[in-house]
């Protein structure tokens, strides 16, 4: 189970291997958002590494979904429309 604590003004975040992270290094995703990273990363022969947040959100490292969006061009431009709907 993932733990999030307040140190200041650090938030942390433990990945599922219990290695505490800075909540800057971690994308919170949605369910949605998550299927559509999975299928990119699929699409470009890669593994996304998802992780368990606190009370059943998903999480992965900024570092893959930078990468993923590198890969994909047109994976940014789903993530921003996806962004706009959820703030409707």
């Amino acid at each position: 189970m993932m733990e999030r604590t307040d140190e200041g003004k650090w938030h942390l975040i433990r990945n599922d291997n219990g290695e505490w992270i800075s909540s800057d290094n971690a994308v919170f995703l949605s369910k949605m958002e998550l299927c559509i990273m999975r299928a990119a990363a699929a699409k470009v022969g890669r593994e996304l590494h998802v992780q368990h947040g606190p009370n059943g959100t998903f999480w992965c490292y900024h570092i893959e979904i930078e990468e993923l969006e590198r890969l994909s061009p047109k994976l940014e431009y789903k993530q921003r429309e996806l962004r706009i709907h959820k703030s409707r």
